[in-house]
This record gives structure tokens, sequence and C-alpha cells, in this order.
């Protein structure tokens, strides 16, 4: 084909060779029936037309005819194409896997998508398939040059729906502004409740213990949000401080307090520890980034900054460890998940993945796929490893917040905040 010619010409193509010697336009004809400019003065040999065209730009690559027996019968015989998706086009097409059938004199029935979701309705491309094979067992194989990965794709005989709703997951109500939930090996879990955002005093931790029971373990907070447990103290983000509280005798102690950063605390959101017990917290700053930073606590309390403000992340959310010295990060302002690595005297920030709405928990399964909460749009996401394709797992939540795992490692907990719920939705 020919590019630079609109938005919407020249269509790609699929065409059929039962014998030798045909041709199929190239280079009279930049696609379809649209004449290359270059050559409309030249009269083209008797043109083989194709058997089906596609969107322009959508950029047709690998495809195979399935013969496999996993697949249901209608898919015999259909040739599935990876479209790779525009590179220049202003509005984003391609992206996705496309099924052309056939019907019993092998003339094209229909195009329809087969397997899409590579590129968000927003236009942020998540990955791009470029080629198909068919593995002995009759499941398919899709390279994706984009993230460099690998998909197999079977069929289990099973109709599911990977956009979940809360309303498929167990829920218990009645929390005041719900932020953060975190969940301890011995079955308790720690719900951390604003109350109402800026009022001093209200804010409180609830405990839940294994069979269920709710009771406080700590109120006359603040603005309470991240949540971690270290050597049996619970670390908490409460607005320009850090508190820790004793999580048998529920006595409380801050820990940090605003004077001890080097910079004035705006909206302290997020905790990760690490596994000697230094304390990373996210500061989200104001709605333009302004104070935003996160901050390395020391166990005896001393507090460094290991990334400023407008230093490539625009308002910090979720942290998670990554390794020695490295986190995650969810960027609240953005979407977009980052890597930092805090070990070397230069904090460097490497851009991993995007369109995750307004990013805020993160968390890790005992499988190490990733699970990254959008409290701006109600979704959860899953990826396999931080640069692959996001895959959406939930909907439908007004504002899920700071997500953890439940203590058998088996479920998602999340607190859908504006909705004063917390909810449990099965991973295994």
């Amino acid at each position: 084909g020919v590019d630079l010619l609109g938005a919407d010409v020249p269509h790609d193509e699929l065409n059929a060779a039962p014998k030798a010697g045909l041709h199929f336009g190239f280079p009279y004809f930049a696609g379809g029936d649209t004449r290359d400019p270059k050559w409309k003065d030249k009269t083209p040999p008797a043109v083989t037309k194709p058997v089906a065209e596609f969107q322009a730009h959508s950029a047709n690559l690998g495809f195979k005819f399935y013969t496999g027996k996993q697949f249901p019968a209608e898919y015999l015989g259909s040739a599935v194409i990876a479209q790779h998706g525009s590179w220049n086009r202003k509005v984003p097409v391609g992206y996705q896997l496309v099924r052309v059938t056939f019907d019993a004199q092998h003339q094209v029935k229909e195009t329809k998508p087969f397997i899409d979701g590579w590129l968000s309705a927003e236009g942020e491309v998540w990955g791009r398939p470029n080629d198909v094979l068919q593995l002995p067992d009759g499941s398919l194989l899709v390279s994706d040059d984009y993230n460099g990965v690998i998909y197999r794709v079977s069929y289990d005989g099973k109709a599911q729906n990977a956009k979940t709703s809360p309303t498929e997951a167990n829920t218990l109500s009645g929390f005041v502004m719900p932020e953060s939930v975190f969940a301890t090996p011995d079955g308790v879990t720690y719900v951390s409740e604003i109350g109402e955002f800026g009022k001093l005093g209200d804010g409180k931790i609830t405990r839940i213990a294994a069979d269920g029971t709710r009771s406080p373990l700590a109120d006359g907070l603040n603005d309470p949000k991240g949540l971690d447990v270290f050597d049996g103290q619970l670390y908490v983000a409460d607005m320009d401080r850090v508190v820790r509280i004793d999580t048998q005798s529920g006595t409380q102690t801050v820990f940090a307090a605003a004077s001890a950063f080097p910079q004035k605390p705006v909206f302290l959101n997020d905790i990760e520890i690490d596994g000697v017990g230094n304390v990373y917290v996210s500061d989200s700053g104001d709605d333009h980034g302004n104070g935003a930073g996160i901050f390395k606590i020391s166990s005896t309390g001393k507090v460094t900054q290991v990334l400023k403000a407008k230093a490539g992340i625009q308002r910090p959310n979720g942290l998670l460890m990554d390794g020695p010295d490295r986190l995650l990060v969810a960027d609240f302002g953005t979407g977009k998940l980052f890597s930092i690595q805090v070990g070397s005297k230069k904090t460097t920030v490497t851009l991993l993945n995007q369109g995750f709405g307004g990013a805020d928990g993160l968390i890790r399964d005992a499988n190490g796929l990733l699970y990254v909460s959008d409290w701006a749009g109600g979704n959860v996401w899953q990826l396999v490893e931080p640069k692959a394709t996001p895959q959406r797992i939930i909907q439908g939540y007004q504002s899920a917040a700071d997500i953890s795992l439940s203590a058998d490692g088996k479920s998602l907990l999340i607190p859908d905040m504006k909705a004063g719920t917390l909810h449990r939705f099965p991973i295994k």
C-alpha cells in the first residue's frame, strides 16, 4: 500500500492466489480501487481484486487459517489476522485480531473482531499484535512487538466476561470514606476511614477479625489513607504525618511529624515498607502536582526525599516494592505506571505503562500478577508484568481506592471510597 493519501484510503487488503501469475495491483493501485498518484498515468495490467478490504492504516500483518479442533466448528477455516495498528492516523485504528469467515465456495462472508483491547477508548495504545501461529492442540500464539511478549489464546468452552461488576464480589458496607485496606497473614484486615476530607480528628482505623467481626483499632486521626504493617506495627499516612499504631493495643505514636519532612507535606497518600523497615510514603501534592514527592523514612524516623515534585511523576500515589531499592509508582495525575530506582544517589524514573485513569493502589499476587486500581474510573486492571497489556478485570465502582490481597491470597480487597464499601473479589 501507500501512505499519506488520507485517513481512510487506501484500504488494506486480503488477496487470494488460486493460481500463479495473478497481479494484485501494486504499484498501480495503492490499495483497493485507489490509484497511486505516482502511477496514475500508467495503464495497469489485468488486476485481481482483493477478496476482503480492511480499514485504511489498520496495518494487517501476519495471519493464520484456523485448522484446529479446540475452538468451535464455526472457527474452522477462518483467517485470523493481526492488525498491527496505525502509526500516523489522527484517530488510531487497528491494534486487534480480526477473523475473516468464508462460505462453502471459499467466498468471504464477513470480517469481525476476534480479540481487541490493545487500544483504549481514549486512543492509548497498550499493544501491537503482529503475527499468529497455531499450536498442535489448536490454541493460538499471538506475538506483540510493542510489549515484547507472546500470548497464548485457548478456548475452554465457558462463556466468560472479563469486565466483572462489583456486585459479584462479597461486600461489606457502612464505612466512612474507606481509602486503604491491608490484610495480615493471621486473617486480620485493617481499613483506613478518612471521614470528612480535611476535618481533623474524625478519621479512624477499623479492624476486621478473621470471623468478620469489626472493632475500632484507632481513632482521632485526620485523613488516614495508605497502610502497611511491619513487625506488629501498623503504619498510616495521615494527611501530613505518618502515624504508627500497635496492632495489639491500638497505641498511637507519631512516627514522622510534618516538621520532620524536608518540605511541608501536602497530601501524604500511600505507604510501602521494604524488608529492613524503611518506610516509603508518597505525597500526591495538590491538583497540579505542586508539593508532590516520595519520601523515605528510616527505622529511626529520619526522613529523606527520594523524588521531588515535577521530577517526571505528576502526582505519586500507589507504591509497591519491585525488588531491592526499586519502587513501582502509580501516578494519580496521569494514569501512568512508573518504576523508580531509589538505592543510588540519583533517583531514576522509568515509564512502564499507562492508561490507568486515576491510578491508585498497586498489589501483586503470589503468581506475580500485578493489579492496579483506578480511583477515577472505578476499575481494577491486571497485568502479567508491568509492561504488559493491561486487562480490565473489574469495573463499576464509584472510586476503587488502595487495594490489597486477602489473607489467603485468593482475593483482592477493594475499598470503594465514595460508596463506603469494601469488596472481596476472587482472583483464584
